[in-house]
């Protein structure tokens, strides 16, 4: 199977930590991975969150070392402080989403880090596919996926950088995306089900509920996206504003 090439390949039998939100996506990576190295599973959130929550749960499951990075309001402002200033980030949805790599990177002991990046843009994992003709479905999910492989990675790869890590992203490796790109769209979403090749996957390494756990964004997830509202309430501003503001705060003397 490609994918387990790919992580074969990376891991190289070194140590590895998992961005792991405990879906399906980094599910089936941390299954994978446990064949050929020693890993462990971080999940970033704010106390209570989802992500903490099903990652604990995911993680028992597989029987592998698990550790939960909490957060708290004031970190996730610092963290957009640090990502607008350090990595010249703007965009709210890309801090949000980028935080718990931000997170990870800082704190795991592992050089090497692995992520379930891509398998939403490779096998149809979004939701507004699912309002598309089939021609449409194929455009838009090549779309993102090439500005995934040609934008989104690089971002990561800078953050995973800045702390001395090594980021890898199985699900954009160059023979899972081809081997993927055979499978009729129609096949990777069948009716009202989502990456369906991937569910089956899930299903031969014996995932249980987690083949069908619904999909969560990570932003969301993680409760990132919420705590970054709140501020931006407490401040009476646009979450737009408040990435603005948090960056004149990191200019000013």
């Amino acid at each position: 199977m490609a994918l387990d090439e790919a992580v074969r390949e990376f891991v190289n039998g070194e140590q590895v930590g998992i961005l792991f939100s405990g879906g399906l996506d980094s599910a089936v990576i941390a299954s994978i991975a446990r064949n050929h190295c020693v890993s462990r599973l971080y999940t970033v959130g704010i106390a209570g969150s989802h992500d903490l929550t099903a990652g604990r749960s995911a993680a028992e499951r597989l029987g592998l070392e698990w550790k939960g990075i909490v957060l708290d309001e004031g970190e996730v402002v610092n963290a957009v402080k640090e990502m607008t200033r350090t990595f010249e980030i703007n965009d709210p949805l890309t801090i949000s989403f980028e935080m718990p790599l931000y997170f990870v990177s800082r704190c795991a002991e592992e050089r090497k880090l692995m992520s379930g990046q891509g398998a939403d843009e490779l096998f149809g994992g979004y939701a507004r596919y699912l309002k598309l003709s089939y021609e449409a479905r194929e455009t838009e999910m090549r779309k993102d996926l090439t500005n995934l492989i040609e934008r989104g990675e690089d971002v990561e790869r800078r953050i995973a950088s800045r702390h001395g890590k090594e980021i890898f992203h199985p699900y954009l490796h160059q023979r899972v995306v081809e081997e993927a790109g055979k499978v009729p769209i129609g096949e990777r979403i069948s009716g009202d089900k989502r990456k369906a090749p991937l569910v089956q996957v899930a299903e031969l390494l014996d995932l249980g509920e987690i083949a069908y756990r619904p999909k969560k964004a990570a932003q969301y997830g993680s409760g990132i996206m919420k705590a970054m509202k709140r501020e931006s309430t407490r401040r009476k501003v646009s979450l737009k504003a408040l990435v603005e503001a948090l960056r004149e705060e990191c200019e000013s003397p």
